[in-house]
């Protein structure tokens, strides 16, 4: 594996056999900034930001972030989950149902008392969903659900953000204005950020690197200006 120039260089390595008829064996390093994670449906993006979570375990390699071990197979490393610090953000949002917005916000993070609660307030406010804190997910617009769920990632103070084709139910418009908001945000963080997208105009405006994958191997990785016309990213 290449040495992470940095403590907070995420790296790494994994071979994950997920069925018969596909396996994941990939190598990439991601520094701080946005890594954009491009290839075709079924090429092993979602699986690879799982792996990085600590939601797959794979059958063999190393994932690490700086001197930080979180997997590793040979010597039986596998840190949980809620130790990784990571935020992770799905279409799907998760969003708690029963939760007021604040709570949700409240919920990823590891303090849960007064100043757990103002912190949440104030990523709230960050996001412009601060009229939503008493209100819950049934009752919110799908913009406001994103900003809220977007809250809970970052509020978390996380060590790496991992974003799975989160805004891509919502519109052009709105989501143009969401992915400002996590370039100015994710930025000041300071951390390595992983987005999967398949919007090519989204890949280029955030991308400080890319890493492409098809049929789960590293095809092509690079930096982020390479995209304006030599890589095609390739929709559903």
């Amino acid at each position: 594996m290449p040495d992470s120039g940095s403590d907070s260089d995420l790296s790494v390595r994994a071979h994950v056999r997920a069925s018969e008829r596909f396996e994941l064996d990939v190598e990439f390093v991601v520094p701080p900034g946005v890594t954009v994670l491009l290839g075709p449906s079924g090429s092993g993006k979602s699986t690879a930001l799982s792996v990085i979570a600590g939601l797959v375990r794979p059958d063999a390699g190393r994932v690490s972030l700086g001197k930080e071990v979180w997997f590793d197979s040979q010597d039986g490393i596998d840190t949980a989950v809620h130790r990784r610090r990571v935020a992770l953000l799905f279409q799907s949002l998760a969003l708690f149902p029963h939760m007021t917005a604040v709570q949700n916000v409240v919920y990823g993070m590891e303090r849960r008392h007064d100043a757990g609660r103002a912190r949440a307030l104030e990523w709230l406010e960050r996001l412009h969903v601060a009229h939503v804190a008493g209100r819950k997910p049934p009752t919110f617009s799908g913009g406001e659900a994103q900003r809220v769920a977007l809250a809970r990632a970052l509020a978390s103070s996380p060590r790496v953000v991992l974003l799975d084709e989160p805004f891509t139910a919502v519109d052009t418009e709105l989501r143009r204005e969401l992915l400002a908001d996590v370039n100015v945000f994710v930025r000041a963080l300071g951390v390595p950020v992983v987005l999967v997208t398949h919007d090519r105009r989204e890949a280029r405006e955030l991308a400080d690197r890319f890493v492409f994958l098809r049929a789960g191997r590293v095809e092509r990785a690079g930096e982020g200006r390479e995209l304006g016309g030599r890589v095609t990213v390739e929709s559903r």
